[in-house]
């Protein structure tokens, strides 16, 4: 492992994942930069999943087993990731073109202890639309995720420092590794790119009331002002309701 050539490990959890495990598998292999690993966290698929990683990731490693759910199959990733700089792919989306590259770059300019992150494209909706990261991380946390995490890059050395995704989060296990990163004096640099493709429909998006709930969980445990949160989740439990009436 060279300084400038840092190695990265790219997870990917999955679970009856054939439709576009394929997709994800390509993006990843096609990138222009090479020295990466692809690490598959199955949680047991029972249908084409496990064969198609076999025949076309060119750089896996797999673990097929059951687990406890999505944190646990992130923590399991990570526990076995040996690149210097950590990303987290779900098996129905993909990454930009060439974007590892950029990574790096980004990364080797940086001080080792910044979370890189971009914006992100959402497809599978009437149509794609184009998603820039919210400014003023600190500030956002009161509100929602400030970055997206399908283009987030983490250095292996933060897991270490501040620990990995908590358990008992089904939904928003992300919100609350981020903000806990944030806490620690973690900064989020924006590298001003596409950093990946998120199809719509994901966990958390068809259970947001659940998501919401842990996301204020979340804040309150990490000593985030209660009225300001308890106003934010209210505020947004109320244009759920409303968007409900109009579907």
């Amino acid at each position: 492992m060279q300084a400038d050539n840092p190695f990265i490990s790219i997870i990917t959890p999955t679970l009856n994942s054939s439709k576009y495990i394929r997709e994800t598998i390509d993006s990843v292999n096609n990138q222009s930069y090479r020295n990466f690993e692809h690490i598959f966290i199955d949680g047991g698929s029972t249908d084409n999943t496990i064969p198609i990683i076999k025949k076309y990731s060119k750089k896996r490693r797999i673990v097929s087993e059951p687990d406890k759910g999505i944190s646990d199959a992130f923590n399991k990733g990570i526990r076995l990731a040996k690149g210097e700089i950590v990303g987290i792919i779900n098996s129905d989306d993909y990454y930009a073109e060439n974007i590892f590259q950029h990574i790096i770059n980004a990364y080797v300019d940086s001080d080792k202890f910044s979370i890189l992150h971009g914006s992100m494209c959402l497809i599978g909706i009437k149509k794609n639309r184009f998603i820039r990261p919210r400014p003023f991380p600190g500030f956002t946390f009161y509100i929602d995720m400030p970055v997206y995490h399908p283009t987030v890059f983490v250095p292996k050395k933060i897991y270490d420092d501040i620990g990995i995704f908590d358990l008992k989060y089904k939904y928003s296990m992300d919100f609350d590794f981020l903000l806990r990163a944030s806490k620690k004096g973690c900064k989020f640099k924006n590298i001003n790119k596409i950093i990946s493709y998120f199809r719509f429909g994901g966990v958390a998006n068809t259970n947001a009331l659940k998501c919401h709930k842990e996301v204020l969980n979340s804040q309150l445990e990490n000593n985030l002002n209660p009225v300001v949160c308890r106003a934010t989740y209210l505020s947004k439990i109320a244009v759920n309701r409303f968007k409900q009436l109009f579907k």
